[in-house]
């Protein structure tokens, strides 16, 4: 530690100006130090304002002399080079050295954002981009819109907003169906423009309501998140009220003034005539109303919501200071860690904030899952893949490698009693067994139970359902009739062909006899072919009419409404025949096939079945399958197959992952029930042994190889 009379003694700059702030929450006296140069605000508390009243002395000693001499604080030696080191580092000092000069490009290196590849990835998930400097125009336009902030604005636009809110529940259906407008490109592009235009209002109610208290609004922009764009209002002049209910109400007006304009919106949608205003209100007063409850209320994440939660507890960083908390939480509770970086707040407080940082990560973490997916599926593979795993390292991996790193960086200061150590030892030995020892010897699978032959009937023309000889669940045999079906326009086509074919016969009967006719019966006996032809023909098709099973099996799935004197149409579906005997057929993994062999013993358990099914794997296909070929198998219509598209017809779609097909002969014959229908479910499939971290990290090498279309 150095000595206070080492420390290299620098002038403030004299650009600096030191502000009152609001007292903290214990009643201590604070003030603000103001860098206009880089636009920052630094809260400091009463021994640093005592400090700096004497910062003139350029004497470590005099100094912490006088402020325990003519105060009731009683500074140390480290408070005062903690305080100069914070000086430096923040840009505070006048620079005299080299070794100064450097540390100043440092940290502009570092507001920049660093070396070029992490600039490329902060950038790529956040960077601001200032449109208008708008702070003289605001100063301009204030005086015509004082109005907004009267009692009376105020009660009017709070009754309608109770007037707007109870037309859109009573027209609730309505309201609902009218969102159809978005679902055509007109709709799309009238929503964006009227999202825009709300956008604005709630920035331009920060910044009205900044200039109202005499803040300065140095810009205004846009704002990019991961690309998705949002607009921004610099509001960073209003730290330095001292009233931190002034600094609420800034935070509070954008919402303020959407909800505002969601109101009178709602009562213009109720009232306006159908057309393109009606639309436009609609959008304005539903995604208004949306947004501005689920979004910017929310408190987890960096919008309005946070702000107002930060305003009314009066903690400034609030996000920081509660994740500060967390950690040493955390660090205390696992390895008995103490930190000396202590909040003033009390019991009940600090708890509130653990639990709002424990609520923040959880809630970031799936938001940023969520977006690294649409990352990934937003851009070509490669890009996507690339980007998805920068923001999964940035948002999810980083902050947890760099939290372990300070745990191995300060284990010295860990203080475990040995249970402790007993009970994390078991757990992390415990843990590694589970993931790295070869103790999985079963593959699960989606499966399918089904008969062997299955054959679909079909009628082979229209007519009526003269009689039905079975019923679904029926067993049939070979040749046994099903159905008969009548067509009377058929029937009528024979018969007047029967009678065609007599008359040939006839005459041909009486010429043949004469010889003077020889050539005409010549040309009777081709009439006479040709029409047995023809009655033969309507005959088969007659015949065809008479639906008759082909094999031994059980019929199954005949439509309800197919009954005596229903009508049918040409080629429509009757039944289907299922063989008595079964089969069970499964979908592996290309990570797994190769665990498994012809003879492995299998458990099928069907969907809402009692108990499995015991089987042996009779074939395995050596191809993958290109489609799904059971559509109920998708996850398209329920299934566990995922497929990779869903505009596809539902029998060849392919599966999204590499699968290939595997037989499976149950041990025993099975009941009628099952064989009545293909029941999906779940197969459990003996393999080699293999530990659950090989398995997972081949599933990972083979994702990222096939996503990244190496």
């Amino acid at each position: 530690m150095r000595e206070p009379n080492t420390i290299e003694w620098g002038n403030l700059r004299e650009d600096l100006a030191l502000l009152p702030a609001a007292s903290g929450r214990t009643g201590a006296p604070r003030w603000l130090i103001h860098d206009p140069s880089a636009g920052k605000f630094y809260k400091i508390g009463w021994l640093e304002f005592e400090m700096l009243k004497r910062w003139h002395l350029k004497d470590a000693k005099t100094v912490l002399t006088q402020i325990e001499r003519e105060t009731l604080l009683h500074p140390t030696e480290q408070d005062l080079i903690e305080f100069h080191q914070f000086l430096k580092t923040s840009n505070l000092l006048v620079a005299h050295s080299h070794e100064d000069t450097q540390l100043f490009l440092q940290s502009k290196q570092m507001a920049k954002g660093g070396p070029l590849m992490q600039k490329a990835m902060k950038n790529y998930l956040f960077f601001r981009v200032p449109l208008i400097y708008p702070d003289k125009w605001l100063d301009r336009i204030l005086p015509h819109v004082l109005g907004l902030f009267t009692k009376t604005f105020f009660l009017t636009t709070l009754c309608a907003a109770l007037l707007g809110a109870f037309l859109v529940l009573r027209n609730a259906p309505e309201f609902i169906s009218a969102f159809s407008v978005l679902k055509n490109p007109v709709g799309i592009l009238m929503g964006l423009i009227v999202i825009a235009f709300s956008k604005m209002v709630h920035e331009f109610g920060h910044a009205i309501m900044c200039k109202k208290y005499n803040c300065h609004v140095p810009s205004m922009g846009v704002a990019f998140i991961v690309f998705w764009p949002l607009l921004w209002t610099d509001t960073t002049d209003s730290w330095r009220l001292t009233n931190h209910r002034q600094r609420l109400n800034i935070s509070a007006a954008g919402m303020m003034a959407e909800l505002s304009l969601a109101a009178y919106a709602s009562i213009l949608w109720a009232i306006a005539p159908d057309g393109v205003f009606k639309d436009a209100m609609h959008i304005l007063a539903g995604v208004t109303w949306t947004i501005t409850l689920l979004v910017n209320l929310n408190p987890f994440m960096r919008f309005d919501g946070y702000y107002l939660l930060s305003d009314f507890l009066d903690i400034p960083n609030l996000q920081e200071r509660s994740f500060r908390l967390a950690k040493n939480w955390i660090r205390k509770l696992f390895w008995g860690m103490n930190s000396v970086n202590k909040e003033p707040f009390s019991a009940s407080l600090q708890s509130g904030l653990i639990i709002y940082a424990i609520l923040t990560w959880i809630y970031r973490f799936f938001l940023f899952l969520g977006i690294a997916l649409l990352v990934y599926n937003y851009f070509f593979k490669a890009l996507g893949l690339f980007l998805m795993l920068v923001e999964l390292w940035w948002f999810i991996g980083r902050p947890i490698y760099l939290e372990i790193k300070f745990w191995f960086d300060n284990k010295e200061s860990m203080h475990m009693p040995l249970k402790r150590k007993f009970i994390y030892g078991t757990a992390l030995c415990s843990l590694m067994a589970f993931l790295f020892l070869p103790w999985q010897k079963h593959i699960t699978a989606p499966a399918i139970i089904k008969s062997t032959v299955e054959t679909p009937l079909f009628s082979s023309h229209s007519g009526v359902i003269k009689i039905k000889h079975v019923s679904s669940g029926d067993s049939v045999e070979p040749s046994q009739s099903l159905f008969e079906i009548s067509n009377p326009d058929l029937q009528h086509e024979i018969l007047q062909s029967q009678q065609k074919l007599r008359s040939l016969q006839t005459e041909l009967k009486e010429k043949s006899a004469d010889s003077a006719y020889s050539k005409q019966s010549q040309l009777l006996e081709t009439q006479i072919a040709e029409q047995q032809a023809d009655l033969s023909l309507k005959q088969s098709t007659f015949n065809e009419l008479q639906i008759k099973a082909s094999d031994v099996g059980i019929i199954t799935d005949i439509p309800e409404h197919l009954e005596k004197n229903s009508w049918i149409s040409h080629k429509e579906y009757l039944g289907l025949i299922r063989s008595k005997d079964v089969n069970i057929e499964a979908f592996i993994s290309a990570s797994d096939i190769g665990r498994i062999a012809a003879g492995n013993s299998v458990l099928f358990y069907p969907i809402n079945a009692i108990s499995p099914i015991k089987g042996q794997i009779s074939k395995i296909n050596i191809a993958p399958s290109k489609h799904i070929p059971y559509p109920q198998m998708s996850a398209h219509y329920g299934g566990d197959i995922a497929a990779a598209a869903a505009n596809m017809d539902a029998n060849t779609q392919p599966p999204r992952d590499t699968l290939y097909l595997v037989t499976i002969k149950p041990d025993q014959a099975l009941s009628n029930v099952l064989s009545n229908l293909s029941v999906t479910g779940q197969a459990r499939i003996e393999a080699k042994s293999k530990s659950i971290g090989h398995i997972y990290t081949q599933k990972i090498l083979s994702l990222l190889i096939r996503e990244s279309s190496f």
